[in-house]
């Protein structure tokens, strides 16, 4: 691995400092360095005197601050934010001499956050000694006060029972910690920028400024799981969002601002944070947007002048099966949408489809290719195509919806990815491969976790091994999920079951 120089490292004196953390990241730098995630528990844990936290990605045995080893840590903190990352964190704990079973463990106390985590802590409940459900800033200085001193999992049993924390063996079920009013949040505004590295390392975003809009998604698409795991829907007001741009800018020296947030387009004044900043010189990139906020106003225009080139848009789907999909949103407004950035100027677009969501048939899937053709007619000259298989995610409604089989999946996929590569667009996609191995790893409890660590272990294809509980039962997993957010999604499903059956789908 080449050299990385970033700028905004925090390397704090060891002999100072009353607890250790190593903050992993399973994946590569790229993709850790490019999400807000990684930047913020960074921040968190660095904010405290008593407290340093040191990153770690895949590849990087030693710390990227003083290149010290995993072993020497008080704890290793992994945030989890994909279920494919299973494999890659165990991998890390077995490179560095860790055993990942909790049980025959010996050394540094292992925590576990992120979406996944939350949603889904059966699955880990083996490897983990503490898990955290939710939000970390409610619960950061109770879980430090614990962690200090703490060397195993019982130094840490009263904590069983609290509000976002779940103790693997321990707890039964845990409530979500999450954050009633954002702008009472600190938001990380010294974030690190990475000055220098691999090229295929370099962030998605480049040089940019990532400032968070919301959290949770007013939507509540029946297939997305940030929306679900982050209810209920908070944001920052639009004075507050340009407080942290301008302290951000100042602290990172970039020109460049990326709003983050599922929800950013139901922020109210989000249009004159954008008009703001562009004003000022400064690029401004929503990577999540609805196509009727680009339809408000000069937004659209505002984006381009900023220096925006390239806009994203997610139909997923033709219209019928977008709305059984909880996504409300019709084409006509999609298509206006498309038209709006070419006017503004903009040159390229990305559209996300998916294929194998619950009730899709023939026909819709020749829905998602008309819409994207007159997309193509009215949008910006260069257009690329993103094609994804639907995963059943804990937490959401659709995780008791039946999926097409796998094998009608793969044909459809096929299908999809020829008609869009017939049009000359280019196409990328997750492919089919891994689609039931994704499932049972989204769903399966701690028999597919132990499955799972064994197949690493004796260098077999973790693929295979984990694709055996594809048919698991979810009972395990929703044990362990409050019942407001077990009864929110199940109610969801319901009126799914009743528009589908009103369009006699079923």
């Amino acid at each position: 691995m080449r050299r990385i120089e970033e700028r905004n490292v925090v390397r704090k004196d060891w002999r100072k400092v009353r607890l250790k953390v190593a903050l992993c990241y399973p994946g590569d730098y790229r993709s850790g360095m490019s999400g807000l995630a990684l930047q913020t528990l960074y921040g968190i844990f660095n904010s405290s005197e008593d407290v340093l936290a040191e990153r770690f990605f895949n590849g990087f045995q030693r710390s990227l601050e003083t290149g010290r080893q995993l072993k020497e840590f008080d704890v290793i903190a992994f945030t989890l934010q994909f279920e494919e990352q299973y494999p890659t964190f165990l991998r890390m704990l077995l490179e560095c001499g860790i055993n990942p079973r909790r049980s025959s463990r010996k050394g540094p106390l292992v925590i576990g956050g992120g979406p996944c985590a939350t949603a889904n802590p059966a699955i880990l409940s083996d490897f983990f000694d503490l898990i955290v459900l939710g939000e970390l800033e409610p619960i950061f200085e109770k879980l430090c006060s614990f962690l200090i001193g703490a060397k195993n999992q019982h130094d840490l049993e009263v904590l069983a029972g609290e509000r976002g924390f779940f103790l693997p063996g321990i707890s039964e079920s845990g409530e979500r910690a999450f954050a009633q009013n954002l702008d009472d949040v600190p938001h990380v505004v010294r974030q690190v920028v990475t000055e220098r590295c691999p090229p295929e390392q370099t962030p998605i975003f480049g040089k940019s400024l990532m400032v968070e809009a919301c959290r949770g998604c007013p939507q509540s698409c029946r297939f997305c799981l940030i929306s679900h795991i982050s209810f209920p829907f908070r944001y920052r007001k639009s004075s507050t969002l340009l407080k942290i741009a301008k302290r951000g800018l100042e602290e990172t020296g970039v020109r460049k601002v990326t709003l983050i947030g599922s929800g950013t387009s139901f922020v109210p004044g989000i249009e004159k944070v954008v008009a703001e900043l562009a004003a000022s010189g400064i690029q401004v990139s929503i990577p999540s947007i609805l196509p009727n906020t680009l339809l408000h106003g000069s937004l659209a225009k505002d984006l381009a002048s900023s220096g925006l080139r390239t806009v994203t848009l997610a139909p997923e789907a033709g219209c019928a099966l977008r709305f059984r999909a909880g996504k409300r949103v019709s084409d006509g407004e999609f298509i206006d949408a498309a038209s709006a950035c070419k006017e503004a100027g903009m040159k390229k677009m990305k559209l996300y489809f998916m294929v194998g969501l619950p009730s899709e048939s023939e026909k819709d899937l020749k829905d998602s290719l008309e819409l994207s053709q007159r997309m193509a007619s009215k949008g910006p000259s260069r257009l690329s195509i993103s094609l994804n298989a639907f995963i059943p995610k804990p937490f959401t409604p659709f995780q008791w919806a039946q999926t097409p089989d796998p094998k009608v999946v793969t044909l459809r996929y096929s299908y999809m990815r020829k008609e869009f590569m017939r049009k000359g667009w280019p196409f990328s996609g997750s492919g089919v491969r891994r689609i039931v191995a994704q499932s049972a790893l989204s769903l399966g409890g701690a028999d597919v976790g132990d499955a799972l660590l064994r197949s690493i272990e004796f260098g077999a294809d973790w693929v295979s091994a984990v694709s055996k509980y594809y048919k698991v039962p979810i009972g395990e997993v929703n044990s362990h999920i409050s019942q407001s957010d077990i009864s929110r999604a199940l109610s969801s499903y319901m009126e799914f079951l009743k528009e589908a059956s009103a369009a006699s789908v079923f």
